[in-house]
């Protein structure tokens, strides 16, 4: 399997502190070469998969130690699956981390192991990273020191109180990591019957105790202080929110009442105008009623007026005729009268 073994013969690179690594997490001293410390870490051997299987990793995917052709660092990159204990996430999670063998690297001298980890799949986690720091430096021809920094990197803004919870839970576990991780070499060591150089049980144990502890209550400080910050600024919000909501309402209800105002207004112009078309519908009603009213007399009127005429012609065609009838009556009765006094005589 192709590793990622440096040149020993270039020339060392500038030197760099811890302080710029973040948090120190593990520093021990191991009876091994620095190489084969780099393979028993940083590539497929049993003491990896012994260390995953501690961890209760599966779905481990590894991939080998490439140049990259643009950068020409050293990468590769491991994936697997980890149980969460915690109440407000799941039960496992994916964790990816990318591996690079820095420019530091000196074969059988000193290697710098950068690592980004990112987890998935667990709140807030894209809103964070673990950076981790590797250092594996020779301290004789059997020694070699590993220490190991992380520090929590953001990549999205979070709130303080978020940011407390999430480094403390992610710096427990990496420390709970690192401890099993410096048991693990210790005891492995002992198997291979390299145990001279080793801190005693009792140190490693305690050492990393007093590591958890002191980060515990460093973070418990530091989350106390966040809430107590964030409390404040929180009161500080609901007292301009609550000022806002206020100014809101009188805003609501000056705008219910000029509505209302303009309500009122339109209906008593609506009321007007209705009063005014009907009392003009009225009138004009009343004038046509009038207008009707008078041509209804006018043709009683001319219906009088022939009536009468057709009367008196009825009348005088009367008197007409009897007038005929007693003139035939009267010249009938002279015939008559004259005829018989024609006849006596």
């Amino acid at each position: 399997m192709a590793t990622a073994v440096p040149d020993s013969s270039s020339p060392a690179p500038a030197r760099f502190t811890s302080n710029d690594l973040g948090r120190e997490l593990l520093n021990t001293v191991c009876p091994l070469s620095v190489d084969q410390l780099f393979l028993w870490l940083f590539t497929d051997s049993e003491f990896f998969r012994q260390l995953h299987h501690v961890r209760k990793s599966k779905n481990m995917i590894l991939s080998d130690w490439k140049i990259d052709r643009t950068t020409k660092a050293k990468l590769r990159q491991i994936s697997y699956s980890v149980a969460v204990n915690h109440a407000l996430a799941p039960k496992s999670c994916e964790v990816v981390e990318k591996q690079e063998c820095t420019e530091f690297s000196r074969a059988g001298k000193v290697y710098v192991i950068k690592v980004e980890v990112q987890n998935f799949g667990i709140p807030y986690s894209d809103a964070f990273q673990v950076d981790l720091t590797y250092c594996l430096t020779k301290v004789a021809e059997n020694q070699c020191r590993l220490r190991v920094n992380a520090q929590v990197v953001y990549r999205k803004s979070c709130w303080g109180i978020v940011k407390s919870i999430i480094e403390k839970n992610a710096m427990v576990n990496m420390l709970i990591h690192f401890s099993e991780m410096g048991k693990l070499l210790k005891l492995e060591c002992h198997r291979l019957g390299l145990t001279s150089a080793l801190p005693s049980d009792h140190s490693v144990e305690s050492n990393s105790e007093n590591k958890l502890h002191i980060l515990s209550d460093e973070v418990e400080a530091q989350v106390q202080e966040s809430e107590k910050s964030s409390r404040a600024k929180l009161e500080h919000y609901a007292v301009i929110i609550i000022a806002l909501l206020c100014i809101l309402i009188l805003l609501c209800l000056w705008m219910l009442f000029r509505q209302r105002t303009e309500y009122v207004e339109t209906f008593h112009e609506q009321q007007r105008a209705e009063c005014s078309f009907e009392k003009m519908i009225s009138e004009s009603l009343i004038l046509q009623t009038i207008v009707n009213s008078s041509s209804v007399q006018q043709q009683l009127l001319r219906n009088l007026h022939q009536w009468n005429e057709a009367l008196q012609l009825a009348v005088s065609m009367l008197q007409s005729a009897k007038l005929t009838n007693a003139e035939n009556l009267i010249s009938s009765l002279t015939v008559d009268k004259f005829n018989a006094t024609t006849l006596f005589t």
